[in-house]
């Protein structure tokens, strides 16, 4: 069982029920916030449940197209579905002042956890870490030589895309920087750091993660041409998002 495609259908779930909870009351929820969280589901499911993943497993090439569809595409699209917005109107409201989920998420939203993991030092942080850190030191490797440490790394690069995306696009109360000149600077800081990452790999002369080094001889892979690859679609999926 692939624990990333089970964690989205357990939020798509939640999401189409805070939908039916709104449309039971009378409320209408805007059919484009539940077209791009179905879209960004669809993309989660794509390269994490289906033969892409396998694939992912063997290739350089296609781990890196898996990452960025995960950290720069789908984040996008689920952020762009409002969800957090969507739970504030469909919880239900508080009774006798005794406190209630939708308060526990107010409170949360506004807890210095969140303005933590909201502050720019913080988000460019982790994203670049989900380059560096992972691809450039053992950990890679490390993650790559267990089920469990697979699925958690690509858990990782997919909440490191909503924590970074989530304050430039404020679709819900997010906390972060509310200026607009700010949340731009924000989204063009991490643009350079990508760009660096992906030369770095396509000018490498041997293979950067041992893990891939040896794809099955049928294939007849060139590692090193393979790696070229990677690196040129982690520069384009650094751009298009932006």
């Amino acid at each position: 069982m692939k624990s990333v495609p089970v964690f989205g259908a357990l939020l798509t779930l939640a999401y189409a029920a805070g939908v039916f909870r709104l449309w039971r009351r009378g409320v209408r929820w805007p059919i484009g916030r539940s077209v791009s969280w179905a879209i960004g589901e669809v993309l989660i499911f794509a390269v994490a449940g289906t033969g892409i993943e396998a694939y992912g497993m063997a290739l350089f090439s296609v781990h890196m197209f898996q990452h960025m569809i995960l950290t720069m595409l789908a984040p996008v699209f689920l952020l762009m579905g409002a969800p957090v917005t969507l739970m504030l109107r469909a919880l239900p409201a508080d009774k006798g002042g005794s406190g209630g989920p939708r308060r526990a998420l107010v409170w949360l939203l506004n807890s210095p956890v969140a303005k933590f993991a909201a502050h720019p030092v913080f988000t460019l942080s982790l994203f670049i870490f989900s380059l560096y850190g992972i691809y450039f030191t053992p950990l890679f490797d490390f993650l790559m030589g267990s089920f469990w440490g697979h699925n958690l790394m690509l858990l990782h690069f997919l909440i490191t895309g909503i924590i970074f995306f989530g304050p430039v696009l404020r679709v819900d109360p997010w906390p972060g920087p509310e200026n607009f000149l700010m949340r731009i600077i924000l989204l063009m800081a991490g643009l350079p750091f990508h760009a660096f990452f992906a030369i770095a790999v396509m000018m490498a002369e041997s293979p950067i993660v041992n893990f891939f080094s040896s794809p099955p001889p049928s294939w007849n892979i060139d590692v090193v041409d393979d790696q070229l690859w990677a690196g040129g679609l982690t520069w384009v999926f650094g751009d298009i998002p932006t």
